[in-house]
């Protein structure tokens, strides 16, 4: 029997909820802990990552695709990030102290490179969805700039972890829209007219 109902309902929440801690950690919007890098990784692990994952099930099951395409790869991208952090921590990957940079570099170009693919694709959803992800593309390409240099700019990850925030409040409205449908209610807010609109039939 196919899965039913809008598998959205998990995938945003906890999408909102890692990016709202990770965002925490890179302004030091708490305490000072941008340094700290395993500060998040409960939640990106044992929530945004797990759920993300499940979401992906539960879309694939309901025939819903492209919903299963972008709860997967963000599903991968907290639970491999979290995997990365861990094992830089712990030395798991025997990587030089000298290196780390670089590797988030790789890591963070990796994930941005796809995800403008993912943009691109996303023209044709409520324009939402195409700013969520242009913006995890910038945030992306901020945190590779930041550990591009020497020494790694505290000041750049910070700008990144606004620009975290605001696509965490664009997930909040996506969240509250499909929160609201899913009760049969309007779609309010209102997610916007996709940029390439279908065409007429």
């Amino acid at each position: 029997m196919a899965a039913s109902g809008d598998p959205q309902t998990v995938a945003a929440p906890v999408f909102v909820i890692g990016s709202t801690a990770l965002g925490i950690q890179l302004t030091d919007a708490i305490s000072p802990i941008q340094g700290s890098l395993g500060s998040p990784i409960a939640i990106l692990l044992g929530c945004t990552g797990l759920f993300l994952l499940l979401s992906t099930w539960w879309a694939a099951s309901a025939g819903q695709s492209f919903v299963a395409c972008f709860a997967g790869t963000f599903g991968g991208f907290w639970i491999g990030y979290s995997i990365l952090v861990l094992g830089v921590l712990h030395g798991w990957f025997v990587i030089p102290p000298a290196a780390i940079a670089n590797t988030v570099v790789m890591f963070a170009c990796t994930f941005a490179i796809f995800f403008v693919f993912l943009t691109l694709a996303s023209l044709r959803l409520p324009i939402i969805y195409t700013l969520i992800f242009a913006l995890v593309v910038l945030a992306l390409c901020l945190v590779a700039a930041a550990y591009s240099m020497t020494p790694v700019s505290t000041n750049v990850l910070k700008v990144a972890g606004y620009v975290i925030f605001v696509f965490a409040a664009l997930g909040m409205s996506l969240s509250w829209t499909v929160m609201n449908l899913s009760l049969g209610g309007p779609a309010f807010p209102p997610l916007g007219p996709p940029v390439i609109k279908p065409p007429a039939s």
